[in-house]
């Protein structure tokens, strides 16, 4: 991290709502992690609840989801660009459907990133959700009788400055994990099994939880501080059954059936699988 880009950060919330996005088990989290450690690293980034909660000295940020990707850069580079383009939007439904049939691919980094907010915050319970060809399409959500707000500046520019000096990259979970070293804290939350996987075009696989499982146990003998959440499956049970596995109550106000709005997930974590501090040390020397 360059000198110019270290500033006093604070917490702050993230500035897009997010399926499984993981602001309500923040403290259940935050007590897995260790004190110290090298790099924050994200290759399931979503909203950013974590980093921008920790405030981490270094990060490497990555999603396969390249617009995801764009919004975010855009508000760490351009936050004022940005909220102009917001201003420009309009809560209605008909406006709505049609800035969601537009092409995201030939808008500029602060339109992909204002549309993809006001999208964010007006549709159907803040649902990210696409079709098999990639395109955004969650329904318009009817606005609450006292109104609602897809644009707050305060935030963005808390945001943007939470962000600058991070990493933030377009790429898939596997080529991020490569640079991984001893200590680093790598924090996984990949789509769910067998719950939400229209995340990207091309989803999230069985063969998939298992590239993730193997990449758990590399990571956790190259020395660094691994922690993981996903459904409470029995298949993700026995790919983890090595590690420490809790499981936790959630709430999903995604349901559209109040009864299915409580559920159970799991923290997977390696704390007592990693090396001996000796032999840690000789890899974080190497």
């Amino acid at each position: 991290m360059n000198t110019k880009d270290k500033v006093e950060k604070e917490a702050t919330k993230p500035a897009l709502k997010w399926v499984g996005g993981k602001t309500q088990l923040l403290t259940r989290l935050k007590e897995k992690f260790p004190e110290n450690y090298g790099r924050y690293i994200d290759p399931f980034m979503g909203a950013l609840a974590i980093p921008l909660n920790l405030n981490p000295k270094e990060a490497v940020l990555s999603d396969a989801n390249k617009e995801l990707v764009i919004t975010h850069c855009a508000i760490r580079d351009e936050v004022e660009a940005v909220i102009s383009q917001l201003e420009k939007h309009t809560d209605d439904k008909d406006y709505y459907n049609n800035l969601r049939a537009k092409s995201w691919e030939l808008m500029t980094s602060t339109e992909v990133a204002a549309r993809m907010i006001y999208l964010n915050k007006t549709c159907f319970n803040g649902l990210y959700r696409t079709n098999k060809k990639g395109g955004f399409n969650a329904s318009y959500g009817k606005p609450p009788a006292n109104g609602r707000r897809f644009l707050n500046p305060d935030n963005l520019r808390s945001v943007s400055k939470a962000l600058r000096g991070y990493t933030i990259i377009h790429q898939d979970f596997k080529t991020t994990l490569k640079d991984a070293k001893a200590n680093d804290l790598i924090f996984l939350d990949p789509p769910y099994h067998e719950t939400f996987t229209s995340y990207t075009a091309a989803g999230f696989s069985e063969n998939d939880q298992i590239t993730l499982a193997k990449e758990f146990k590399r990571l956790t003998k190259l020395g660094c501080h691994v922690i993981l959440t996903n459904s409470n499956h029995e298949f993700i049970h026995r790919l983890f059954s090595d590690y420490t596995i809790e499981m936790v109550d959630v709430r999903r106000n995604i349901n559209t059936n109040a009864n299915g709005r409580t559920g159970r997930e799991v923290i997977i974590t390696n704390q007592n699988k990693i090396p001996a501090n000796d032999e840690l040390t000789l890899k974080i020397a190497a």
